[in-house]
């Protein structure tokens, strides 16, 4: 399992888009920090459909 921590919220998104999870957050201040954990070999999502219809580009989810 790998382990990584962001404290940029865009930088979040794009993590959870390709299968991070978030695991906790730290709260310091006004700044927020998320630690975030992946198992390997996990995709944002497991439908070979939509995979294939949006080859991976989420850009417009925003």
């Amino acid at each position: 399992m790998q382990h990584r921590t962001t404290k940029d919220l865009h930088e979040m998104i794009q993590l959870v888009r390709q299968g991070w999870d978030i695991e906790t957050y730290t709260v310091d201040g006004r700044k927020v920090a998320f630690h975030l954990f992946k198992k390997p070999g996990t995709k944002w999502s497991n439908d070979p459909k939509i995979d294939r219809e949006n080859s991976g580009n989420w850009a417009n989810d925003e």
